[in-house]
């Protein structure tokens, strides 16, 4: 039997055929492929860089102005520690709180007759900073504010700031010709030298002598008891 060449139109099947077998072998295999290769790890990052990023145009005058604000806050600190220093150094203030004076024999005309005398003054430090030292005061009691009565010195003594200090004096005295005995109410005077440092941390900022002068100081004698004491209240003193 003769077997005739196949046509054209055979072969062409045939070609289409065997194009589509490999192309179909082809995908398989490429998944195939990818199936068997590793896969990605979870953790991995990619980063992508998207370039320099654009510069503010404040930042330059906002650090300026940063800048500016700091130095100008320090130096107000400066000058508001400056003025407190050289204006907080106030004078110390004085009060005289009582004055008790026992025995006193107000019928008596001989001289020389005897009298204890305590006196209370309060000491007041005004300063906000400074710490005051009084290394010498004087008490000085005083008739018609020049006649010697009696006097005191008290020991030295400290003081925060912004605080105050109760001192008792207690002296003798002879009771002087010029005093009116037979009056019930008498009047004295106070006088302080008071010598203060000023003591801010190690520093000594001055030394200051104070004159100070406590006027009018009525003392009441009366006959219902055997003590005379200062009436009208406290006396507040003035520094000469």
């Amino acid at each position: 039997m003769r077997t005739e060449p196949p046509s054209d139109q055979t072969g062409a099947l045939r070609t289409r055929l065997d194009l589509k077998q490999s192309h179909k072998s082809g995908i398989f295999g490429g998944w195939q492929d990818m199936s068997s290769s590793p896969p990605i790890p979870p953790d991995t990052v990619i980063t992508v860089s998207s370039g320099p990023a654009p510069k503010d145009p404040c930042l330059d005058r906002c650090v300026l102005i940063g800048f500016l604000s700091i130095i100008f806050l320090a130096f107000a600190i400066v000058i508001t520690v400056a003025l407190v220093f050289f204006t907080d150094a106030k004078d110390p203030q004085f009060q005289v709180d009582s004055i008790m004076v026992s025995p006193l024999n107000l019928s008596s005309n001989v001289d020389g007759t005897r009298s204890h005398w305590s006196i209370g003054i309060l000491v007041r430090n005004p300063t906000k900073l400074y710490y005051l030292e009084y290394q010498k005061f004087y008490v000085l009691v005083l008739h018609n504010k020049t006649e010697f009565v009696t006097g005191k010195t008290v020991e030295p003594f400290h003081q925060r700031a912004k605080n105050k200090t109760k001192i008792v004096v207690q002296t003798e005295a002879a009771l002087l010709d010029g005093v009116d005995r037979k009056g019930r109410v008498v009047g004295f005077d106070l006088k302080l030298l008071v010598n203060t440092i000023y003591l801010l941390g190690q520093n000594r900022r001055q030394y200051s002598w104070f004159d100070v002068l406590c006027s009018n100081l009525r003392v009441e004698f009366s006959s219902h008891a055997p003590n005379g004491t200062m009436v009208g209240g406290a006396k507040q003193c003035s520094i000469n």
